[in-house]
């Protein structure tokens, strides 16, 4: 009996492990957002800017390209909100000109600016910001 108890267990933990080990608990509840930002000009504006979201709650990875001007972020389903992160932007001292939340599709692994869907458009919502900054007064 013992023994059947600790062949249970060791299943079970791996597992879990292989389950934690191939990332499908980042998978199953992840989406990557991508911003493109106006005022990144030197490489501590990249430091900056991944050093404001590293210390943000629900995100899993950032990516800053100074080359491409755009940040892009692994976050958890539906946090922290589109409207929280362009906050970051700003408060970081730049000025978030476009979010856009990638598909499913899209791989995540791609760098900043790298779009591996067949057409941008048909996989991804864009927020452009530059059309509401009237609005903001």
């Amino acid at each position: 009996m013992k023994m059947m108890k600790k062949i249970k267990v060791a299943s079970l933990v791996l597992l879990v492990g292989l389950f934690v080990a191939t990332g499908w608990t980042s998978a199953v509840f992840a989406r990557t957002v991508e911003v493109d930002v106006f005022g990144m000009t030197c490489p501590f504006c990249v430091d900056s800017l991944q050093r404001k979201f590293n210390k943000m709650d629900h995100i899993s990875k950032v990516d800053v390209s100074l080359k491409l001007k755009k940040v892009r972020l692994e976050t958890e389903a539906n946090a922290p909100d589109l409207e929280a992160i362009k906050k970051a932007v700003l408060d970081a001292g730049f000025t978030p000109t476009k979010v856009t939340v990638l598909d499913d599709t899209m791989d995540a692994d791609a760098k900043p600016g790298e779009d591996k869907s067949a057409d941008a458009t048909d996989a991804s919502k864009s927020i452009n910001t530059e059309d509401r900054k009237g609005d903001e007064k």
